[in-house]
Parts: structure tokens; C-alpha cells; sequence
């Protein structure tokens, strides 16, 4: 497929699970294949195609469980084809599953209010340590690793994120990988790591 279509078909989709509470639920608790794939890894490449400005007529491969990828992107930079293989990861606090639930769920409560408080606080650490858990895969080719943190997790907030990097900087390497991004799902925003 097409970058264009993959961008639309991914419109049409967010469309459909915000327009009906029980296939947001759903969504959001990972309750199908689907749902877990759009949104731990579509979310993010859809973010990065669209920032880095891949245009709408480069063919895009989606990985699964068949591959070794979660994406692979074919385009033409000035006048050479290039190919880039996308590699996913989520940044998430130890027990973040619990807090997601518990608001899918209704069941919110001062416990799991403070999990969630003290899930915040972990941060920059769960971006350092899926950098880190990723180098050990070691990848044979060159691709580029897209680590994806919810909104929820940065305020929305260009300064927190900001403020981690020196230190994600700091306590990971590039490694094999050609390049690094931290990809704020919620604003569909990237800042180059390495």
C-alpha cells in the first residue's frame, strides 16, 4: 500500500473506534489484535511519516507477526529509492496495564491513583530501558527505532519531554539502529534521541 492509504485508512479507522464508546473501550484495553496494533504501533508510524514528510506515494509494508519489522518504507530521496525499516516500541511504566484498566474499567480508585503518580514519576526511565531492551535484539540491519510514550505520560508538554532527553541521551547509545525517536502519541509529535 501507498503511504497515502495507509494514512487514510488509518482516518477512517480512528474515525470509526471515536464515534462508538464500546469500540473506544475496546481500544483502549487492547481487547482485540487490531486495536493493540493501531495503537502501539500504526499511532506511531503514522506520527513519523507524517513528520518527517514521507510522501503520500511511497509504498509502506506493515510488519506482523509474519516479520521481523513493524514497518518498511520505500521512497525516492532525491532521485534514489531508499528503503527505511520502522521498528516499534512502547515506553511504559512497570504496571501501566493496571492504571489503563482500572479507567477502562471504571474502577479508579486513591490506590490506583497514586500507581499512577508514582507510574509518572518513573519517567525518563521506561524510554531508557525500551532503548535499551531493544539493543538487545541486535538487528542485523539498519533501521530506525520509533519509542512511543502516551500523552497521558508527558502532560502534553514539549518542556517535559525536553528536560528527559539530556538524560535518555546520556544513559542510551544508537547502536545498530540509523536513527532514534521518542514519538508522543497523543500530539503525533517526534524528538530525535540519537
Amino acid at each position: 500500500m501507498t503511504v497515502g492509504e495507509f494514512l487514510k485508512n488509518f482516518s477512517a479507522e480512528s474515525e470509526r473506534i471515536a464515534n462508538n464508546i464500546l469500540e473506544y473501550i475496546d481500544f483502549l484495553s487492547h481487547k482485540t489484535r487490531i486495536s493493540k496494533t493501531m495503537r502501539e504501533e500504526h499511532i506511531p508510524i503514522r506520527a513519523y511519516v507524517k513528520r518527517i514528510g514521507v510522501p503520500l506515494d511511497s509504498q509502506l509494508e506493515l510488519g506482523g507477526e509474519q516479520h521481523d519489522f513493524d514497518a518498511k518504507v520505500v521512497f525516492l530521496n532525491r532521485g534514489v529509492e531508499t528503503t527505511e525499516i520502522i521498528e516499534v516500541v512502547q515506553a511504559l511504566p512497570k504496571g501501566e496495564h493496571n492504571v489503563r484498566l482500572a479507567l477502562v474499567t471504571g474502577k479508579m480508585n486513591d490506590a490506583m491513583r497514586l500507581e499512577e503518580l508514582e507510574q509518572l514519576s518513573a519517567f525518563p526511565q521506561p524510554v531508557i530501558d525500551a532503548i535499551n531492551q531493544k539493543h538487545l535484539k541486535n538487528y542485523a540491519d539498519s533501521r530506525i527505532l520509533l519509542v512511543s510514550v502516551i500523552g497521558e505520560h508527558t502532560f502534553e508538554s514539549d518542556e517535559v519531554i525536553l528536560s528527559w532527553i539530556p538524560e535518555i541521551r546520556k544513559k542510551t547509545s544508537l547502536g545498530n539502529f540509523s536513527k532514534i525517536y521518542l514519538v508522543e502519541t497523543a500530539r503525533s509529535i517526534i524528538f530525535q534521541l540519537h
